[in-house]
């Protein structure tokens, strides 16, 4: 039989059909969608009636900064040390006090050394970068900054950033999104649960440092999680939380990580530079190196006593920042003089380790005075942390002694106590908050201490403190 006529046939038949079906779909014009405007007058009336409203008219504030004692900001004219010539406030005129509100442990902020090198700089290079990081922004100082912290906290690689806050907020959207899994502590500070809840990841929370509610939730999602295409697994910590003055237990979480197969992330912006026997953060203060962290943040805006933050760890893991991370994408580089003087900040504390001794040996002086006043543990306590080793030192209340007498009295009675302190010349400042922040908070008094803080004037600070909270919480 000839087959070729049938499929000439067949050939023309297919043809024929498609030219029909191409002409069919050009013959069909898609409908405009009917749109009932109203008339030009009606329009015009429309527009001069409108008016712009607030999207939250007379609403009041909601932070505990408002209290009836609080007496106003509080201007710096001046530091030098762990002194500041401040006014405002509880200050009619400038006075010079002792400080123990800022982060600034080390004093470096105003160190001679460093300043210098902030003004030869500035000289060299200008006051300003004028440019993200990718696009024309990048001098020789910030790639100094990042090879000197690399070499500090012995990474591969590291990554900075040019604002503290954002950096944790930004890191932890860049590596986990939809249908990540994302584990954190229930005490966790404001930039870390910002950016739990920006990657859209499953996101829960385990009760404060209990390790066993940490296991018992990465177990559960290890059991649940697709083998054959598992999610990414992250669980997410403080070093040292800022809000409560404690560390998180690294001697446990490290091995929970391992053995349920979830990588670290550790935000040590309070740590890093002021705890551990050579400063290099909450990982060395339990025995344990950087490397072993997956993903390590901390600040350059707190021990270093300038301005940033940065990600230190694997190489694969800071290049992928450097095209998938929107704050250091899209942001100005830093000043080339502030990571300057971030090279020349972990200079000194290398050379000199008397820098973290001194600090430890105040914070466990302050420790020690508080512990021993006894404070009525119904009303306000000490947050008590490992080996007495965090300089930030806070005196929480209870939530007990809150809900009897209410948020707002308490954070007034904190205010008194800032203000019978401040007639003293000495600053301490309270947790502060507002009440719509996604994070857990209690009325505090925090404490900072400094290293170069002679022990005679500590000691006369630390009792000016004991002797307001007493006085005021009797």
């Amino acid at each position: 039989m000839d087959l070729f006529p049938v499929l000439v046939a067949f050939f023309f038949g297919v043809l024929a059909v498609f030219l029909f079906q191409q002409k069919k779909r050009s013959g069909k014009k898609a409908k405009a969608p009917t749109v009932n405007m109203p008339s030009v007058e009606e329009q015009e009336r429309r527009l001069h009636e409108y008016q712009s409203v607030m999207f939250r008219d007379a609403t009041e504030a909601s932070s505990n900064v408002a209290v009836p004692s609080f007496k106003g900001l509080l201007e710096v004219e001046s530091r030098k040390g762990s002194l500041a010539v401040v006014k405002g406030g509880a200050f009619a005129q400038p006075t010079e006090c002792l400080d123990l509100g800022t982060f600034d442990y080390h004093s470096f902020s105003t160190h001679p050394a460093i300043t210098e090198v902030a003004r030869q700089t500035v000289l060299a290079y200008g006051v300003g970068s004028c440019g993200p990081r990718g696009f024309y922004g990048t001098v020789k100082p910030h790639l100094d900054a990042e090879k000197d912290l690399t070499e500090f906290l012995g990474t591969e690689a590291t990554v900075i950033y040019s604002f503290s806050y954002a950096t944790v907020a930004t890191l932890v959207s860049c590596f986990a999104s939809r249908g990540d899994y994302l584990v954190a502590d229930a005490y966790s500070c404001s930039p870390v649960v910002e950016g739990c809840l920006l990657s859209r990841a499953h996101y829960s929370t385990y009760k404060h440092n209990d390790m066993a509610d940490l296991e018992r939730q990465l177990k559960a999602i290890a059991a649940k999680d697709n083998a054959l295409k598992p999610k990414r697994r992250f669980v997410v910590a403080e070093g040292l939380f800022k809000n409560f003055g404690d560390f998180a237990d690294l001697k446990s979480i490290i091995p929970l990580c391992r053995k349920y197969k979830f990588r670290l992330i550790l935000e040590d912006s309070y740590g890093f530079g002021a705890v551990g026997k050579t400063g290099r953060g909450t990982p060395e203060l339990f025995g344990f190196p950087t490397s072993e962290v997956d993903v390590y943040i901390g600040s350059m805006s707190a021990a270093l006593g300038a301005v940033g933050g940065f990600c230190s760890g694997a190489l694969n893991m800071v290049d992928f920042q450097r095209m998938g991370s929107t704050a250091y994408v899209f942001s100005a580089s830093l000043p080339p003089y502030v990571t300057a003087s971030v090279s020349k900040a972990l200079a000194i504390m290398t050379e000199d380790v008397h820098y973290v001794k001194s600090l430890n040996e105040n914070t466990k002086r302050a420790r020690a005075i508080l512990r021993d006043a006894k404070f009525d543990d119904e009303k306000i306590a000490l947050q008590e942390c490992a080996e007495d080793a965090s300089p930030i030192i806070m005196l929480v209340a209870s939530e007990g002694y809150v809900r009897q007498k209410g948020r707002m009295a308490v954070e007034d009675q904190l205010q008194r106590v800032i203000n019978a302190v401040a007639a003293h010349k000495v600053i301490v400042i309270k947790h502060l908050y507002v009440e719509e922040e996604p994070t857990f908070n209690l009325p505090s008094l925090r404490i900072v201490i400094k290293g170069d803080i002679e022990e005679v004037k500590l000691v006369a600070a630390i009792d000016t403190v004991v002797a307001a909270v007493k006085k005021e919480l009797a």
